[in-house]
């Protein structure tokens, strides 16, 4: 029931009423289909059960099945003819490129009976659209209908067309190998980012001049992603402005979903530069892209709520947490991080005993990642001994050093350790944060805070208070 779901919910009041003039002009206004699409956008039924005691008063069996997948391609085709004669010219690369696929289809529909002019000229809008919005998927699909379907015949006509898309082939061919992670990994192969949002002198010289813009857009959003799975976070700042300037300049050549994807991932290099209000302003622009049915929107609201919380704004942060909340509820799927960041909330509005409450909440929740397992521990650990509660703390730190210990081959246990080694410390010290600080371990902290350091704090992980500096602050 989930997809069906999801594609009535993304089915605007106006598509509705196409729906349902559809089933009454077939003199099938009462039908099951019908009501089961009512059942869903109106009545927000989403339980295969529910829905098939109301249909069939019985379990859902092999009748509800076909009649889910009826709906589902009645919705698909109406869609579909509605997305395929817009009422005005097409906004964007995705109703584009819509458009030209019609085409190409009136256009092989016509080969097929002999009408080549007649194909010619629905082929020719295909290609224009396509050139226009360097569809160039679109453009070889048409170039390939023609040459298949009229056999020997030749067109004048076409010629321009086709001498087109051939000066296009290299960036069609560039495109792919990005899209599919095929990129040559050698430097002279590798796009070189230049602070004016254009490629380098030496990328210049290996591309046209008239390189295509999609080829640039991918390419920049492939480079910025690649930096931050990395965490290379002090090479993101021109790379992300060179993609917002194209964001800018050619923004029709995006979906909604694309141009989201790209503000969540500048807004995240923000994140990583500790520049808030940026990030704050690109991930608020991300969630509003996002439809309400879609995952990533969730991701979004996770961004903007570590903005927040990292500039202290708590209040805001702690309305994310809300949206998040809400959309995993409603997405039906299970967010193990966000009991831990409720924890991190209370953490830092000095609520110590009910953030050590909610942290055993995390502790059960299913299957989180064992670094975010770590964290917690990590927070418990801080909790513990913002509340003096020492003897407590004593026992939780050897649970920690034997977590640390057989986690040692994770790339992320270096930092680990080493706070392992900055608690024992104060341990020892009587829990004196200022005897700690005294007692050379100074540069302990300094490979903590080290962005380059294999021990650095990484501000898109999940440790929201980072240890060396709430050692040095005291907490506050």
């Amino acid at each position: 029931m989930k997809d069906l779901s999801r594609l009535i919910h993304a089915v605007t009041e106006e598509e509705s009423e196409s729906v349902i003039r559809y089933y009454s002009l077939n003199n099938n206004g009462a039908s099951k289909r019908l009501k089961l699409f009512n059942m869903v956008r109106w009545k927000d039924i989403n339980d295969d059960r529910m829905a098939a005691k109301k249909l069939y008063n019985s379990g859902p069996g092999a009748a509800f099945s076909q009649l889910k997948k009826r709906l589902k391609e009645d919705i698909l085709n109406i869609l579909l003819s509605r997305e395929a004669c817009p009422g005005k010219s097409p906004k964007n690369f995705v109703d584009a490129e819509a458009l030209a696929l019609k085409y190409v289809l009136y256009g092989k529909m016509l080969l097929n009976r002999g009408l080549t002019e007649e194909a010619v000229d629905v082929l020719k809008k295909a290609f224009k659209l396509a050139r226009d919005h360097e569809a160039f998927e679109v453009q070889a699909l048409a170039h390939s209908v023609f040459k298949t379907y009229s056999l020997n015949h030749l067109s004048s006509e076409l010629a321009d067309a086709e001498e087109d898309f051939a000066s296009h082939v290299d960036d069609f061919y560039q495109l792919m190998r990005l899209n599919l992670n095929l990129a040559a990994q050698k430097n002279s192969h590798r796009p070189q980012i230049a602070t004016n949002g254009h490629a380098s002198a030496s990328g210049k010289k290996s591309r046209k001049h008239h390189a295509s813009i999609r080829l640039q857009l991918v390419t920049f959003s492939n480079e910025l992603e690649k930096h931050l799975q990395a965490k290379d976070y002090g090479n993101t700042q021109d790379i992300a402005q060179a993609l917002l300037l194209q964001v800018q300049e050619n923004g029709h050549l995006l979906s909604s979903s694309q141009k989201a994807s790209i503000y969540l991932n500048i807004a995240r290099a923000h994140i990583g530069l500790e520049q808030l209000k940026e990030a704050i302003s690109y991930s608020l622009q991300s969630s509003a892209l996002y439809k309400p049915f879609e995952e990533k929107k969730l991701e979004s609201f996770l961004t903007t709520f570590k903005s927040y919380f990292y500039g202290g704004q708590l209040a805001q942060a702690g309305q994310e947490l809300k949206n998040c909340e809400s959309m995993e509820k409603s997405l039906g799927r299970e967010k193990s991080e966000l009991p831990l960041f409720k924890a991190y909330l209370l953490f830092r509005e000095r609520n110590f005993k009910a953030s050590v409450k909610l942290l055993n909440v995390f502790f059960r929740r299913s299957k989180p990642r064992m670094d975010v397992v770590m964290n917690g521990r990590l927070l418990e650990l801080q909790n513990l001994i913002e509340m003096e509660d020492y003897d407590w703390f004593d026992y939780k730190l050897d649970s920690f050093r034997k977590v640390v210990k057989y986690h040692a081959s994770e790339p992320y246990s270096e930092r680990f350790v080493l706070i392992y080694k900055l608690f024992a410390e104060l341990k020892r010290l009587g829990y004196n944060r200022d005897a700690l600080l005294e007692n050379g371990k100074n540069e302990w902290l300094q490979q903590l805070s080290c962005k380059k350091s294999p021990c650095s704090w990484d501000p898109l992980g999940t440790e929201l208070v980072p240890v060396h500096r709430w050692v040095t602050d005291k907490g506050q």
